[in-house]
């Protein structure tokens, strides 16, 4: 009895320690911060990272230099890096100062990179506003490593590339080491000053020989030089150097493929004392190959920048969770919000329609798989005009139009009245698109429809299919979304959908978010 008993104890915890594992392994948490610009995502990490701060620093978000050398001040202060476009205090930036009750600013670089008009604008909001910059970036970089403690470390960085700087700056703010920037073979006066009658432990040197070489390298005490054979790798091995595995849990994933997000991430990854890993869209480098053969032991990993900088795909694929369709489709490009259309095959009109939009960095459902129907012979990769095909592919809206009037759309619209047509005559300049003509059409279009006399455009959007000025006259013309036809067929070439899903999908298109139908067979979406 006694021998069952530990038998089923051990089952038990077998079962258990299983459970746990496979709770570890299949469910990490996922979070992505991310805006619908670089500064909107800066906004965004300085949300997640901090309730309050007396102090900010503002950088420009179009030139790296300056605010990649801020890091270790940001830390400083425990302050976020705010990114601003340099000409205008925006009003995102103002909401962001008033909601964490900010005392000081922090104006990183020369007024060529934030000019006057912002200072003088957060000073009139009675914020205490400081400039911290010099002649160029070398000497604002020397500017910056004043403001912190007299060192005993360095970190020395090119300062006409960011991959290795943006590396280094978390592990350099955590430190409290100061960034000084250096070409590749000329080290400016500033910084030589700065260094002279300093007793400086350990320089960490980042990047190759090609990055910075030799004779810059042997200016600087006890250098130690940290690179890979190329900007990912150069990454990993300044991980390699400071953290280990362990540490993987809730770090920082961005795009090495631009700057701004890494850089406003590098306040917060110093902040919370825990490595920035760089990696491009894709998911082919050696930053995401460690952390995937170390998943397992992940529970929460933090992504920054949105589904155009980083995949979700690749997220997924990298933290072991299943992907779907959605999060496969290439075509997606920086769009925010999708519609999908598919069929199972070819040949049929009878299609499904969803739509999704990208939130926190994850696809959400807005509207579940719903029946739909696109031409009468169903889709073509090779379509041309009267062929009642539907296009296969992704596109976009130029803009939504109807009879109906406007019932609120956040899209630009254009009311379809009785001298409104769609011209289809492929001898015309004309050839797909809208015309407005009091004329009589039938002299001037040899094909053509009004767009009035139709019951289906009570609401519609129009696409770019063969819209643009590189049209392929007789390609096809009048590629939209309306309302499905009545009969229960298929259409002429367009999408058709029920009324209430259609109207429903048009009042939720917002084109700051660059709405895109993605359409096709099912087995065609995958490889889109």
């Amino acid at each position: 009895m006694k021998k069952l008993k530990l038998n089923l104890f051990l089952i038990f915890t077998i079962l258990l320690i299983s459970l746990y594992n496979f709770k570890v392994q299949a469910s990490p948490n996922i979070t992505r911060i991310s805006g619908d610009s670089r500064y909107k995502t800066s906004i965004e990490i300085s949300k997640y990272g901090w309730n309050k701060s007396d102090y900010v620093v503002l950088a420009s978000g179009e030139n790296f230099a300056d605010g990649l050398c801020a890091t270790p001040l940001a830390k400083k202060y425990d302050a976020p890096i705010l990114l601003t476009e340099g000409r205008d205090l925006s009003q995102d930036i103002s909401e962001e100062l008033s909601r964490l009750n900010a005392k000081n600013i922090l104006v990183i670089g020369g007024t060529a990179v934030i000019s006057d008009s912002v200072k003088e604008a957060l000073e009139k909001l009675g914020y205490s506003c400081r400039r911290i910059s010099g002649q160029d970036r070398y000497e604002t970089s020397v500017k910056i490593a004043e403001e912190l403690d007299t060192p005993k470390e360095l970190v020395v960085v090119n300062g006409d590339n960011y991959p290795d700087g943006l590396s280094i700056s978390p592990v350099a703010a955590m430190k409290g080491i100061p960034i000084l920037l250096v070409n590749s073979n000329i080290i400016h006066n500033s910084v030589l000053n700065y260094i002279k009658d300093k007793k400086i432990n350990t320089t960490y040197v980042i990047g190759g020989p090609n990055s910075i070489n030799l004779s810059v390298l042997s200016a600087f005490s006890n250098a130690t030089r940290i690179y890979g054979d190329d900007r990912y790798s150069t990454n990993m091995k300044v991980f390699q150097q400071f953290f280990d595995a362990t540490s993987l849990n809730s770090s920082y994933i961005a795009s090495e493929e631009g700057f701004p997000d890494a850089l406003a991430c590098s306040a917060l990854s110093a902040k919370n004392l825990k490595p920035l890993l760089l990696m491009d869209k894709s998911g082919t480098t050696e930053s995401y190959k460690y952390i995937y053969s170390n998943k397992d032991s992940i529970e929460n990993m933090i992504v920054v920048g949105g589904g155009g900088s980083i995949r979700p795909r690749v997220v997924n694929n990298l933290m072991g969770v299943p992907n779907k369709l959605i999060d496969n489709l290439n075509s997606v490009g920086n769009s925010s919000q999708v519609i999908i259309v598919e069929s199972p095959s070819t040949g049929t009109f009878q299609v499904t329609a969803s739509a999704y939009e990208l939130i926190d960095g994850k696809w959400s459902e807005y509207i579940s798989p719903f029946s739909a129907v696109i031409g009468m012979n169903g889709f073509s990769t090779n379509r041309h005009e009267g062929d009642k095909t539907t296009p296969v592919g992704a596109y976009h809206f130029p803009f939504l139009f109807g009879w109906n009037g406007n019932p609120g759309f956040k899209y630009p619209f254009r009311a379809a009245g009785p001298y409104d047509y769609w011209v289809s005559n492929t001898t015309w300049d004309e050839y797909n698109v809208w015309m407005t003509y009091k004329g009589d059409p039938k002299k001037r279009f040899a094909d053509y429809e009004l767009l009035s006399s139709q019951p289906l455009y009570k609401y519609a959007a129009a696409t770019d299919f063969n819209y643009n000025s590189d049209k392929i006259y007789g390609k096809g013309s009048g590629i939209f979304l309306h309302i499905a036809p009545y009969s229960g067929g298929g259409t002429l070439g367009c999408v058709g959908m029920p009324e209430d899903k259609l109207l429903k999908i048009l009042l939720w298109m917002d084109p700051s978010k660059n709405p895109v139908i993605i359409m096709g067979p099912t087995a065609e979406l995958n490889s889109m």
